[in-house]
């Protein structure tokens, strides 16, 4: 074989190798970012992309957020807008969502409101204590880059990476699936299975031993929990310049997570996150982690716990436990 003849075979293997990564991405989509499969849930979803497309093609202009991780969806929207006094809720309750994933959404959702003579009026900002300060997963994995419309990345390199990434794993676990759960995906003489939604056994939580564990977490140590700090403080200070009103509250926590830190350390690190901005702190009330039907699982509480919250802040806390929630300032 000739130079030119090898050279023009290795181009074409590497043509067909591109066109075959773009194309299984686009009739895959792991990520849900083509839309290809918009009503199938995806295992390796960008939800931080998905809820940008949410708010951005939805028929209502709501003026009030929720940011908050995956723990946000423990809040009824419908509840959560009355209790902001605001017309409508934009859900960014994203997996591992962290103050890097919320203010840059912030500053766009004022930008955008701003351009559209109308404005933004009332925030719910959940922070987890248990995260606080961890490595973040904002632009750091496949289902974790913000939209370019929020970080500023130039839409060609968002849509490139996604294109190009060849996550060959992804793609088998998402077409894979488990045996006996199937459904047909808009791709001519393709079936492949979904992974479905996460169904837990009824949960028994019990009370920890007397005698804890070794801690196996140290949030103090974490590298990134003064830039956390300041990014907090901006969240604040860009709320208050706009006329935003910020609530900030913690997602209690299930003894099942908490016995992994020392209470001193959580209750530091809510007075630490207090110093930025007033802060509702749901701790770890014991009553709650007795209470299996509250939880979906032991890091996720269900819409009755949202409601007490929301009711402990915004009406004096007239169905919430003594207790529940406390109002922490500088």
């Amino acid at each position: 074989m000739s130079p030119r003849a090898f050279a023009l075979c290795f181009v074409a293997i590497l043509a067909a190798l591109l066109t075959g990564t773009m194309a299984a991405n686009v009739a895959i989509d792991p990520e849900a970012v083509f839309g290809t499969h918009p009503d199938v849930p995806r295992a390796n979803a960008n939800s931080r992309y998905t809820r940008f497309i949410a708010y951005r093609d939805g028929s209502e202009r709501p003026d009030g957020v929720l940011f908050a991780s995956s723990r946000g969806t423990g809040f009824d929207p419908a509840a959560l807008a009355r209790a902001l006094g605001v017309n409508g809720i934009a859900n960014f309750s994203v997996n591992y969502g962290m103050v890097t994933d919320h203010l840059p959404v912030l500053e766009y959702l004022i930008r955008e409101k701003a351009a559209r003579g109308e404005r933004l009026r009332s925030v719910l900002l959940m922070v987890d204590v248990d995260h606080f300060g961890k490595a973040p997963w904002t632009n750091s994995n496949l289902d974790g880059f913000l939209p370019p419309e929020v970080s500023g990345e130039h839409p060609a390199r968002f849509w490139w990476r996604y294109l190009t990434a060849f996550q060959f794993r992804v793609w088998r676990t998402t077409i894979g699936g488990e045996p006996g759960r199937r459904a047909d995906f808009a791709v001519p003489a393709m079936r492949a299975a979904i992974i479905p939604p996460l169904t837990l056994p009824e949960l028994r939580l019990v009370r920890a031993a007397a005698e804890r564990p070794e801690r196996r977490y140290d949030i103090a140590q974490r590298p990134q929990l003064e830039a956390h700090l300041a990014l907090l403080a901006r969240m604040a200070a860009v709320s208050r310049a706009h006329g935003v009103t910020l609530t900030v509250v913690t997602s209690p926590l299930n003894r099942l997570n908490a016995r992994d830190y020392d209470p001193a350390e959580l209750a530091r690190v809510a007075e630490r996150i207090a110093r930025a901005v007033p802060l509702w702190d749901f701790g770890v009330p014991d009553w709650l982690s007795d209470r299996g039907d509250l939880w979906t699982d032991p890091s996720h509480f269900k819409p009755a716990v949202g409601d007490l919250m929301l009711d402990r802040v915004f009406s004096a806390g007239r169905s919430a436990p003594p207790g529940f929630g406390t109002l922490r300032t500088r």
